[in-house]
């Protein structure tokens, strides 16, 4: 397939807005002009490839993608990458809304998921639909957004070809999110890592990443094959000081600490990045300005790192942060560091009480989830309540914060 010479400059128009996708994603370049003529003409040909097997499994219905292609499939063949659709793109909040709502969706995702709930109420059908659907989930977060609304992450379910490809650990193919900019549609392109001949199956990795070990992809697996980890240690150690200075601006702090001592004035400038600050801020004694330079009070929505230049030049001038007050405004910092008050005098090993009392169980699901899961293990065969509130480390308001037992959300 070759895309004509009036077609050159479409192309070229693809690569300078999706080139950092498809880099970043792996996606071989002779790949690329192929797949520009595919979005742009919506051309679905998964049809002339693959077929879908059905099977009977447990008194469960399953499948299985294989080549139908008489030739096969060879890797460096450019006509082999193949848009998928989703069936279903929401935000976790919307998800039971949607399930109300969107004509022919619940019962398109049970049958998607292999759901037999005749005789259930709709309720009950959208709460197996939501228990269930974690196994079939895949997300993506916007990374130039720049509200934190639009940087909570946006979960989808490919459609029934795209379900039925099955996981190995030595996939056949690869399975990636795309968003094509133009129409602000996304889909999943799939290309083969393998040559395959026709009836040999279609697999690909559903947890591949570049930090996912050997450790880690047993418990990201956990909601396709289960096993128990209640054995393992749940023990939490204090992490290096790398992992506090990862990804952390340098401060730079005042070579001396001499008392200062501030004449309040009679009005104070406030200089504000905070809009709700403009807007309210109306008690007499403060003034808002736009002049930075003249300020009092700064109350900034950037991180500020200079306390140096600040005390050098300014002295009196107030500022909305202190230096490295990350350690307790960002969830997972904060937590460590309240662990270091625990009584480590008192014997709690073979339990499943954690210390300090007044801080509850908190595991940091990037680093701790193996022994998270561990710990939710040992919980569930004590028959102890499970409820967990997961939320994101860097977003605030709440947002995209959930209150769950379902197990599957946490992997």
């Amino acid at each position: 397939m070759q895309i004509e010479r009036d077609g050159i400059s479409a192309f070229h128009n693809f690569v300078a807005y999706h080139s950092f996708q498809l880099e970043s994603s792996g996606v071989p370049k002779h790949f690329w002009e192929v797949l520009c003529k595919k979005l742009n003409d919506q051309i679905f040909d998964a049809g002339n490839t693959f077929e879908l097997l059905k099977f009977e499994c447990e008194n469960r219905q399953t499948w299985k993608v294989t080549i139908s292609r008489e030739d096969g499939v060879d890797i460096q063949d450019p006509i082999h990458i193949y848009l998928i659709d989703h069936a279903w793109t929401y935000r976790v909040g919307e998800a039971k809304h949607h399930l109300r709502v969107v004509s022919g969706l619940l019962e398109r995702m049970k049958s998607l998921m292999s759901i037999e709930d005749n005789d259930c109420t709709t309720e009950d059908a959208i709460n197996n639909v939501f228990n269930e659907m974690w196994k079939y989930n895949q997300t993506y977060s916007i990374a130039s957004a720049i509200s934190a609304e639009e940087r909570t992450p946006i979960w989808y379910i490919m459609d029934e070809f795209g379900t039925a490809i099955q996981h190995s650990d030595e996939p056949t193919f690869r399975a990636v999110p795309f968003i094509h900019l133009p129409q602000q549609v996304p889909y999943t392109i799939l290309f083969p890592v393998k040559n395959l001949e026709k009836g040999e199956e279609v697999t690909r990795d559903y947890v591949e990443g570049p930090f996912t070990t050997p450790d880690l992809r047993e418990v990201l697996l956990l909601p396709w094959f289960p096993k128990s980890f209640s054995t393992d240690d749940f023990k939490q150690d204090e992490p290096d000081e790398n992992y506090f200075l990862e990804g952390h601006t340098v401060e730079s702090l005042p070579e001396e600490n001499e008392e200062i001592i501030v004449s309040y004035k009679e009005k104070m400038k406030v200089y504000s990045q905070y809009r709700y600050v403009n807007d309210y801020l109306n008690h007499p004694k403060f003034e808002i300005t736009c002049n930075e330079n003249e300020a009092d009070i700064l109350w900034l929505t950037q991180h500020f790192t200079d306390y140096r230049e600040l005390r050098e030049k300014s002295p009196t001038v107030f500022v909305n942060q202190f230096p490295f007050e990350n350690v307790i405004t960002i969830k997972d910092l904060l937590c460590i560091v309240s662990r270091r008050v625990a009584d480590n005098s008192k014997n709690i090993l073979g339990t499943l009480e954690t210390e300090p009392a007044w801080l509850p169980t908190t595991f940091t699901l990037q680093t701790e989830l193996r022994k998270f899961v561990s710990y939710y293990q040992r919980r569930h065969e004590e028959g102890l309540d499970n409820h967990w509130i997961c939320k994101p480390w860097n977003l605030a308001r709440g947002l995209d914060t959930h209150v769950t037992d379902n197990f599957k959300l946490y992997c």
